[in-house]
């Protein structure tokens, strides 16, 4: 498993590591992700544990991910899967202790299915402060950032 770290410009406060599965899988395999959310901070920091995966203009995700053709920089073309999913619940929302990490694992293709194979960058976004939504007061806010990763889609 290959991961990359990085951390927003609140970096005391949140990082988001991704852990990639294989570098290069097929399009016809699911591809594996892993992010880890580590409290870097020294107190606790409210955040929402659900870690659901969504895209940047979706109603109701904590994680959204950015893929760009590794050449031109361009948007990867893919298919926009439709769902719906509940707003997150109040027990949804919890205190991470300083130096916890929160840890999910999912499909890569089940949410962002690609169209083409060829090189790609991902980098994965935690965000769990969207205005729409009845917040706690005490949640963290901001958008955290992992590392962009490379990854080769085979035919």
């Amino acid at each position: 498993m290959t991961e990359e770290r990085t951390m927003s410009s609140n970096d005391s406060l949140l990082e988001v590591v991704v852990k990639v599965q294989d570098k290069s899988v097929s399009l016809s395999e699911p591809c594996f992700l892993t992010v880890e959310l580590t409290n870097k901070h020294n107190k606790k920091i409210k955040v929402n544990r659900r870690m659901a995966v969504g895209y940047v203009d979706s109603l109701s995700r904590e994680l959204y991910i950015e893929i760009q053709e590794r050449q031109t920089k361009q948007p990867a073309k893919m298919q926009v899967v439709d769902y719906n999913r509940a707003s997150p619940v109040p027990s949804d929302y919890f205190f991470l202790s300083p130096g916890d990490t929160l840890k999910v694992t999912f499909d890569l293709f089940g949410m962002y299915p690609l169209w083409n194979s060829g090189q790609y960058v991902l980098t994965v976004h935690y965000q769990a402060d969207e205005k729409w939504l009845n917040l706690p007061e005490d949640i963290v806010h901001g958008i955290f950032s992992s590392k962009p990763v490379e990854l080769h889609i085979a035919p």
